[in-house]
C-alpha cells in the first residue's frame, strides 16, 4: 500500500490534483498519469477524444448577470403543483418576503439509507413527488470488501421500505463514482419528472477508458436507466475526467428539461498539465449529449466544478476552484451552453488543497494516525436560488487568521482549522463572504445549501466542535437568509456523533461532498440532508437522511 502511496504522490506532484475515491488513487502505478475519482452502450457520436481548445479561447462578451423579472412566483408555484385547490396566494405576480425570521425547527431522526457493512461515502439526494409520494433518493459510492468503488443507489417513501441497487456500468468499465444529482421537476418541457444521477465511470490503474456518464429515473429512484455514455476517453491513459456535476433546465421556454453535466478533464501527462471544464448539453432527456463546450481552459490546478441553470432566463452558470489561485470563479452562456462569457472571480480565500509529498498528507484535516487525515478540499456547492433571484454558494476554507501556509502542514497542526462560508450573486454583482459556522474552534466542512420558498437557505455541514480532540464530527445545519445573515445559531441536526477513524478499509476518507434538497410537501418546506454517518458506539459507517422542516 505504501508503494502505491508513492506512485500517487508522484502523480500529484507532476500532474496537479484530481480528487478520486481512495480506491482509484491508491491503485496508480503509472507515473505522469492524472488521477480520477471516481452509460448505454455508448452512441458512435459520444465517445471520443475532446480536443483541447487553446487557452486563449474566445468567449462570448463578458457580461453581469441580467436578470429577468417578469417570471412571476405565482406561476412557479402553479408551474410545481403547489397551490393549493383554493390559493392562498394572490393571483398577480408577487414575491414572498426574503429574510424573515426562521420559526423553530423539527429535526427528524437520523434514517440510515443503506445498512450494510461496507464503506459507504459521498452522497447526493434528490427528493421527488411521484403520483402523490415523496420518495426521497441518494445516490453514493460504496466501496465493497475487495475496495472496489461503485454508485449506488436507496430510495425510500417512509424510510422503512427501501429500493437499493447499483447503478448499471457500461461495457468497458469496472469502477463508478462521484454522483451527484439533479431533475426536472416542472410538469413540462423534455422529460418532465425525470430524476438524473451523474458519475465518473472508470478502470484500475488509469487504464483506458474512463469518462463521465448519466443514468435517469422515472419513478422517483425506485428503478434506474442504464447508463449514458457523456464523453469518454476511450484510449489515452495520460489524460482522465474527474468530478462531474448536473443540472436540469427549469426555465419556462424552449430549454425546459435540458440537461447539462458538467466536469474537469485533465489533459495530457505533463507537468502542469491543461485542465478544462467542459459542458455537455442533452436536449432529448439524457439519452444522447451531442454538444459538448469548453468554457475555460488553464494550466491551474483547478477542480470541483459545479452548474446551475437560471430558472428566470435559462442562462447557465458554470463554477470551478482554481486552487492555484484561491479562487473559486464562475463563466455565464446566454445560448443553453454553446458559448460562455469571460471567467469572473466569485471569492477568494485560503482554500484547503489537500494533497501529499512522500508519504505524508499536506493539507489534510485532522484524523489519526501519521498519514491518516481527513481529505476535504475545498469544492463548491452551489444553487440557483430562484426565489431571492441570486447564485447562491457555500464552501469551507482555513479559518481567518489560520496560518497562511496550511496547505504546506501535516493535519491537525496548530492553527490550521476550518470554517464555512456563504457568498451570493444578485444583479448587483457579488456579496462579500460571509461565515456561517458560528464555532469559534475546531473543523467545520464539506457543506451543501438549498433554499425554500421563503428564499432562505439551510446550509448543512460536518462539524467537530463538539468533540475536543477535533477528530469526531456531526452534522450540523445553519439557517440563513439569502445575503447569509444567520436566522438562527447552528443546530445539530444528526442524533449521534460519527468518528472517521472507525473507516478502516480507506482510513478517514468520508468524501469529498454531502448533499442536501429541499422539497415542498403540502407547502411545507421538507429539507432532507444526507451525509455520512459513523456511529462511534458500532463503527459501521453508512449514508444517513433526516428531514428538517423549518
Amino acid at each position: 500500500m505504501k508503494k502505491l502511496y508513492l506512485f500517487l504522490i508522484f502523480f500529484l506532484l507532476l500532474s496537479g490534483l484530481s480528487f478520486a475515491s481512495p480506491e482509484f488513487e491508491h491503485q496508480q502505478e503509472i507515473s505522469n498519469v492524472p488521477s480520477i475519482e471516481p452509460e448505454f452502450p455508448p452512441q458512435p457520436a459520444e465517445t471520443f477524444v475532446v480536443p483541447i481548445p487553446p487557452v486563449s479561447s474566445t468567449y462570448a462578451a463578458p457580461d453581469i448577470l441580467n436578470y429577468l423579472s417578469g417570471v412571476p412566483y405565482y406561476s412557479y408555484l402553479k408551474d410545481m403543483g403547489l397551490l393549493p385547490s383554493n390559493p392562498q396566494y394572490p393571483l398577480q405576480e408577487t414575491s414572498p418576503t426574503i429574510g424573515q425570521v426562521a420559526p423553530a425547527l423539527s429535526i427528524s431522526p437520523s434514517y440510515n439509507m443503506t445498512g450494510d457493512n461496507n464503506q459507504d461515502v459521498e452522497p447526493s439526494v434528490m427528493a421527488y413527488n411521484s403520483n402523490g409520494t415523496i420518495y426521497k433518493s441518494t445516490t453514493y459510492i460504496k466501496f465493497l470488501s475487495n475496495g472496489t468503488p461503485g454508485i449506488y443507489y436507496s430510495t425510500t417513501p417512509n424510510f422503512s421500505t427501501f429500493y437499493r441497487g447499483q447503478l448499471s456500468m457500461p461495457p468497458g468499465y469496472q469502477y463508478s463514482a462521484d454522483p451527484l444529482m439533479s431533475k426536472n421537476a416542472i410538469n413540462g418541457g423534455v422529460a418532465p419528472g425525470r430524476v438524473y444521477s451523474t458519475g465518473l465511470i472508470y478502470n484500475p490503474n488509469q487504464a483506458p477508458p474512463n469518462g463521465i456518464a448519466v443514468w435517469h429515473s422515472d419513478d422517483g429512484g425506485r428503478s434506474w436507466s442504464q447508463p449514458t455514455i457523456v464523453i469518454s476517453n476511450p484510449s489515452d491513459s495520460t489524460s482522465t475526467f474527474d468530478k462531474p456535476a448536473i443540472d436540469v433546465s427549469w426555465h419556462r421556454g424552449s430549454d425546459l428539461g435540458y440537461v447539462y453535466a458538467t466536469y474537469v478533464y485533465i489533459y495530457g501527462g505533463t507537468y502542469p498539465p491543461t485542465t478544462y471544464i467542459g459542458v455537455s448539453r442533452s436536449i432529448d432527456g439524457g439519452v444522447t449529449f451531442p454538444q459538448t463546450t469548453v468554457p475555460f481552459s488553464s494550466q491551474d490546478v483547478i477542480n470541483g466544478v459545479q452548474v446551475l441553470v437560471d430558472y428566470y432566463s435559462g442562462y447557465v452558470y458554470v463554477l470551478w476552484t482554481d486552487f492555484s489561485n484561491n479562487t473559486i470563479y464562475m463563466s455565464t452562456s446566454k445560448d443553453t451552453g454553446s458559448t460562455w462569457s469571460a471567467p469572473e472571480i466569485a471569492v477568494s480565500g485560503n482554500l484547503v488543497f489537500p494533497h501529499y509529498s512522500g508519504s505524508q498528507e499536506y493539507g489534510f484535516l485532522k484524523c489519526s494516525g501519521s498519514n491518516n487525515g481527513i481529505r476535504a478540499p475545498s469544492l463548491s456547492m452551489a444553487r440557483f436560488n430562484w426565489v431571492a433571484n441570486k447564485i447562491s454558494v457555500v464552501w469551507h476554507e482555513w479559518q481567518q487568521g489560520s496560518p497562511s501556509n496550511c496547505n504546506s502542514l501535516p493535519p491537525g497542526s496548530s492553527g490550521c482549522t476550518t470554517d464555512v462560508y456563504y457568498t451570493a450573486k444578485s444583479p448587483s454583482g457579488w456579496q462579500s463572504k460571509v461565515k456561517i459556522s458560528d464555532a469559534a474552534s475546531n473543523d467545520q466542512f464539506l457543506p451543501a445549501l438549498d433554499f425554500d420558498l421563503t428564499g432562505s437557505l439551510t446550509v448543512t455541514f460536518y462539524d467537530k466542535r463538539d468533540d475536543t480532540n477535533n477528530i469526531r464530527y456531526y452534522e450540523y445545519m445553519s439557517r440563513i437568509d439569502s445575503t447569509g445573515r444567520l436566522l438562527q445559531g447552528n443546530t445539530r441536526v444528526s442524533t449521534f456523533q460519527s468518528d472517521p477513524t472507525r473507516y478502516t478499509q480507506y482510513p478517514c476518507f468520508i468524501g469529498d461532498y454531502q448533499d442536501i434538497w429541499d422539497q415542498t410537501i403540502s407547502n411545507v418546506n421538507n429539507y432532507f440532508p444526507a451525509w455520512v454517518g459513523i456511529p462511534v458506539t458500532s463503527g459501521i459507517g453508512d449514508i444517513y437522511m433526516s428531514t428538517i422542516v423549518p
